[in-house]
């Protein structure tokens, strides 16, 4: 992750100097420096965001009612006055982040060795063996040297080395233990993961070697043929040398060459294949024309965004066409919630667009008006 905001920072002109380091909180307040600032990762949740910016501060913004932005208290109300929530990125109190990642109603980070989860964890997607949440990021020790987390709906995975550890919510097999169970303390589930993604209940990981296996719900053949829930990970067939993936509600996209293949459910058009199936008639493994040199791809609850090596951002289904749209250019990294999304772009700035109910595009909006342009979230105003 330093080398990363060395190389942005560098970008734009500014002196990355040194790194904090990680023997003592942050301050709270925000900051003027070209770091704290300037953005380098984003990842979005069900209706929350949060960003790590180049000295490893992290903002969070969006829907907080379950405590899933980690700020407390929260005065502001949106939605008629009837859900807390934050409407401009808010920085937290934590040592320099090098991770993060958002499921449904829950976030969960890493600052060196040590991991924190905040947020919903009533299904006990934080994996420290109680169902209790918390409103601010709380020590998770079991899992302690994470480098990557993603949660879905109710169940929460990690990345130790190359070790993926999940717990939470399983009565789908989602979590992977061969088990239809609660899972309330992260086990280990696949050794060799070099890279996962998590659905609403349906999860995925690449291993070193590229073969993409999944488990969880499978009713509409996301993971293989039988539409039967699979609590172990899967070889997913007819598809190889899969660089990453990505998981929805019901759909699965990854990037192979360059090339993004899609497959699952398309009420929507979150297939790609350019045209949208009522009947809920799983698709099969399609490539999606129109997008070429892909980097990266996030698939939300309905509709997928893609990014091209060039920065080039394309999105399509619930909210976009059924076929590519051009959505934005320019962007390092790209995340998607349940219904909005967001980029890092190569000047460090975050933009978001789509809802925009609960604040989660960071723009000082709460309104039942989409945005269909990206909107900036400034992390120091």
């Amino acid at each position: 992750m330093a080398t990363v905001a060395i190389a942005v920072m560098a970008a734009c002109g500014f002196d990355p100097g040194t790194l904090p380091g990680t023997d003592g909180p942050l301050d709270d307040g925000r900051g003027t420096d070209a770091l704290s600032c300037a953005a380098i990762d984003v990842a979005a949740g069900g209706d929350h965001t949060c960003a790590i910016s180049g000295d490893g501060s992290l903002y969070c913004w969006g829907r907080g009612d379950d405590g899933q932005i980690g700020i407390d208290p929260l005065s502001h109300r949106c939605v008629a006055n009837t859900i807390h929530c934050q409407k401009t990125p808010a920085k937290l109190a934590l040592p320099p982040t090098a991770a993060v990642g958002l499921g449904g109603f829950h976030t969960c980070s890493t600052s060196g060795e040590q991991a924190y989860c905040w947020g919903k964890n009533s299904t006990a997607q934080y994996g420290n063996g109680t169902i209790v949440g918390s409103t601010r990021p709380t020590p998770i020790d079991q899992r302690t040297g994470a480098t990557a987390f993603d949660g879905g709906t109710g169940h929460g995975c990690s990345l130790v080395g190359s070790i993926l550890s999940c717990s939470g919510a399983n009565g789908e097999g989602q979590v992977g233990n061969m088990s239809i169970v609660q899972q309330a303390t992260a086990v280990a589930v696949k050794n060799d993961v070099a890279s996962f993604s998590l659905g609403t209940t349906t999860s995925c990981a690449v291993d070193t070697a590229k073969s993409l296996y999944c488990w969880g719900r499978n009713a509409y053949k996301t993971i293989d043929q039988t539409g039967m829930i699979r609590t172990l990970p899967t070889l997913v067939a007819g598809i190889t040398d899969v660089d990453q993936v990505a998981v929805g509600a019901d759909h699965v996209c990854a990037v192979t060459g360059g090339v993004v293949k899609c497959w699952g459910l398309n009420s929507a058009g979150q297939v790609g294949n350019g045209g949208t199936n009522p009947t809920s008639q799983p698709q099969p493994i399609t490539t999606v024309t129109g997008i070429a040199n892909a980097v990266e791809v996030v698939a939300s609850r309905n509709h997928t965004c893609a990014r091209t090596a060039a920065g080039d951002v394309y999105c399509f289904g619930d909210g976009y066409t059924p076929t590519p749209a051009l959505v934005a250019s320019g962007a390092t990294k790209i995340t998607g919630g349940s219904n909005h999304d967001c980029a890092v772009f190569g000047d460090g700035t975050v933009r978001c667009w789509g809802d925009q109910t609960y604040g989660q595009l960071g723009n000082n909006v709460d309104s039942a008006s989409r945005s269909t342009t990206p909107q900036p979230a400034v992390l120091c105003p």
